[in-house]
């Protein structure tokens, strides 16, 4: 893993803040089209249990958005990002109460490709109100995937 500019710790390791009600990924544009997630866990511990359940998922693109939290990697969420991409793409989590995360799971999704297709650079954000977000890191992860592969990455 590389971390990239971090608005608050320029190139240091990711800013650690509190519990916040909401978590988002935002994918940042790399070198393919699309940008998927067959499945994002969040944890309160590094290889802790996955916090995702009991509240709601949230995107900027809803109609897959509960795909990326179904535990099935040959359903994913999709993010576009084309020739008109920007940083509004994203998926996340309501967890309906403020939760300290400390690490995100990604795992690669089913497709022919998922080399080009899954996350190779995003942004890590928390939120009181999704409205206004903390940048947590950006991370650029600009290994290939394989099939059904999981990552993680501790904040």
């Amino acid at each position: 893993m590389v971390w990239l500019t971090n608005p608050y710790r320029f190139g240091a390791p990711p800013l650690l803040v509190g519990a916040r009600r909401y978590w988002r990924l935002v994918g940042l544009p790399t070198r393919d089209s699309w940008f998927y997630v067959a499945n994002m866990e969040m944890a309160a511990t590094p290889a802790g249990a996955n916090l995702c359940s009991g509240g709601t998922p949230i995107s900027s693109l809803p109609a897959s958005m509960s795909n990326a939290f179904d535990g099935v990697s040959s359903t994913e969420w999709t993010g576009i990002y084309n020739s008109g991409w920007t940083t509004t793409n994203w998926i996340g989590y309501d967890f309906g109460t403020d939760v300290a995360i400390r690490e995100v799971r990604l795992q690669a999704s089913d497709t022919s490709n998922p080399a080009y297709a899954n996350a190779h650079a995003f942004v890590i954000q928390a939120s009181y109100d999704a409205l206004s977000w903390d940048t947590v890191a950006m991370i650029g992860d600009g290994a290939d995937w394989a099939t059904d592969e999981w990552r993680a990455y501790a904040i």
